[in-house]
């Protein structure tokens, strides 16, 4: 299994980033440019609870460290929803912990090729036709064509998260 895409929004000091892994890849460049924030966005979409702290993102995570939405100005859009790789329990919360409308949103998503056939049979229900030409997902195809016919198979995991 391997990354071929990698998106990232509002986390640290990264705004927008989409990168398309290779094999091997070097981060390269000048102190505070958001190097080390694309691998934590990773673990943090991989490992969301490997974290040493108390909660899994706190102000400081958030885009210039703006978690609130302020009266006059414009909510960050939501993506559209994405099937996680494995369903999770949606947990309990009170209204004291529901997010405002419009509160900025962390969003990580990444997609995952090269499965192996037990990675089909695992995640088949959650499985994307990926063309890696193109890098895009397929998401419809005319009535009649298979999807994948001209894709390879790919899990999509994505992690989102708000301040509240």
């Amino acid at each position: 299994m391997k990354i071929v895409r990698l998106r990232i929004r509002n986390f640290r000091c990264i705004k927008f980033a989409e990168l398309f892994p290779v094999k091997h890849n070097v981060l390269l460049g000048p102190n505070n440019t958001g190097k080390t924030a694309v691998l934590e966005a990773l673990n943090l979409l991989l490992n969301p609870e490997s974290s040493g702290r108390w909660t899994v993102i706190d102000e400081n995570d958030f885009f210039s460290r703006d978690y609130t939405h302020t009266a006059g100005t414009q909510p960050t859009p939501s993506p559209q929803p994405v099937p996680a790789a494995q369903p999770t329990p949606t947990p309990q919360t009170s209204q004291a912990q529901v997010a405002l409308p419009g509160s900025p949103l962390i969003s990580i998503e990444a997609v995952l090729c090269d499965l192996t056939q037990q990675d089909e049979d695992v995640f088949g229900d959650y499985l994307v036709p990926w063309k890696a030409d193109s890098h895009i997902i397929v998401e419809n195809t005319p009535e009649g064509v298979d999807p994948f016919a001209a894709a390879s198979s790919a899990i999509r995991v994505m992690f989102e998260a708000t301040h509240v």
